[in-house]
C-alpha cells in the first residue's frame, strides 16, 4: 500500500477532532495510532498486560492488608484517635493520583509507573516496621501515595500501546 493511502487510510480509521489548534501533532498522533494497530497484538502486549495486571493486584492487595491490620495496629499501640490509618489511607491515594498524573508529564509514564510501585511497596513495608501508631499512619499514607498514581498509571500505560481493537482489555485489568 502506498504512503498516500495509509495516510488516507489512517483519517478513515481515526477521524480528526474538530476545534483542535495543532493539526500536525494531530495528524502524527493518527500515524501512530494506525501504526500500532497494524502490528497488532503481540506478545510485548501480554508481557506489558501482567505488568499492568500485577500493578493492579498490588493496589488493591495494599488497600486490604492496611484494612485488615488496623484493627490490630489500634490494639497495639491504643491511639487516642483511632481513624489516624483510613484517614492516612484516602489522603495518600488522592494526593497520589493528583501528583503521579503530573508527575508522569515530568518524568515519564514509564518512570512514573516504576516508582509509583516502588514508593507503594517501600513505605508498605515500612508501615509493618513502624514503632508507633502516628509512624505507621504516616507510612500507610506515603505507601497509598504511591499506589494512587499506580492506579491512574496501570491503566494508562496498558492503554497507551493497545491496537484500537483491544482496547476492550484495559477493564479486565479489574481481574488482577
Amino acid at each position: 500500500m502506498s504512503a498516500l493511502g495509509a495516510a488516507h487510510e489512517a483519517t478513515v480509521l481515526l477521524p480528526k477532532s474538530h476545534g483542535s489548534d495543532n493539526e500536525v501533532l494531530e495528524a502524527r498522533m493518527r500515524l501512530v495510532n494506525h501504526a500500532i494497530d497494524q502490528i497488532g497484538f503481540t506478545t510485548y502486549h501480554v508481557k506489558l498486560f501482567c505488568l499492568a495486571g500485577f500493578g493492579y493486584a498490588a493496589d488493591s492487595l495494599m488497600g486490604f492488608l492496611i484494612s485488615a491490620a488496623a484493627d490490630q495496629v489500634v490494639a497495639e499501640y491504643r491511639p487516642s484517635w483511632t481513624r489516624g490509618g483510613q484517614v492516612a489511607v484516602y489522603t495518600g491515594l488522592l494526593l497520589g493520583s493528583f501528583c503521579w498524573g503530573l508527575g508522569a508529564d515530568v518524568l515519564g509514564r514509564r518512570s512514573a509507573f516504576h516508582l509509583s510501585l516502588f514508593v507503594c511497596a517501600l513505605f508498605g513495608v515500612l508501615a509493618g516496621l513502624a514503632p508507633s501508631y502516628a509512624t505507621w499512619a504516616l507510612c500507610v499514607a506515603l505507601s497509598e501515595f504511591g499506589e494512587g498514581g499506580n492506579l491512574a498509571l496501570d491503566a494508562t500505560v496498558f492503554l497507551e500501546f493497545l491496537p484500537s481493537n483491544k482496547r476492550w482489555l484495559v477493564t479486565t485489568l479489574a481481574c488482577w
